[in-house]
């Protein structure tokens, strides 16, 4: 089991820091002496760790829309929504660029590629497997009975919208 500090006393990183708060311009191995001086051991590798890191003091990075602005994907979809869905890449990410969004190729690509040709999502259609054999074998008969699959489902839907509503 670990032990515990006691709870007066700084971590090697608070001490360095505080080293260089008070002696910016201080080597790798003044700041070590003076370290040893307090009392405290500490690496040349975790002082350079702390004197050098170039994202000191930096929290979190929070994504686009937990700041409250429009994700990259959402612009993208705007965007061809607003060109249409045969705009091309280059011209999604062009206009994108003038509004301050960068984009690149592949992401523009891979969200078109995902749209229908109405600009909306594609429906993810349901597989053979998640659909009873019995229940296959029933939509087929309703099929046959009605004249065809377009018939059948026109049928459904209808039947649906009666339901609901």
């Amino acid at each position: 089991m670990a032990k515990k500090k006691p709870a007066s006393s700084t971590s090697k990183s608070d001490s360095i820091r505080e080293v260089l708060a008070a002696k910016p311009n201080a080597s790798v191995k003044d700041i070590q002496t003076e370290l040893s001086t307090r009392g405290v051991t500490a690496s040349i590798a975790l002082i350079n760790k702390l004197k050098y890191d170039r994202n000191r003091g930096t929290k979190a990075r929070k994504t686009r829309r937990a700041r409250g602005g429009v994700s990259k994907a959402d612009a993208i979809r705007a965007k061809f929504d607003q060109l249409g869905h045969d705009a091309r890449p280059r011209d999604v990410i062009a206009a994108l660029k003038r509004e301050g969004v960068k984009v690149t190729s592949a992401q523009v690509s891979m969200l078109r590629a995902k749209l229908t040709a109405n600009g909306k999502p594609a429906k993810v259609a349901a597989t053979a497997s998640t659909v009873p054999f019995e229940h296959l074998v029933a939509a087929k008969q309703l099929a046959a009975r009605l004249g065809g699959v377009n018939k059948a489902r026109l049928a459904l839907e209808s039947f649906a919208k009666l339901v609901s509503g």
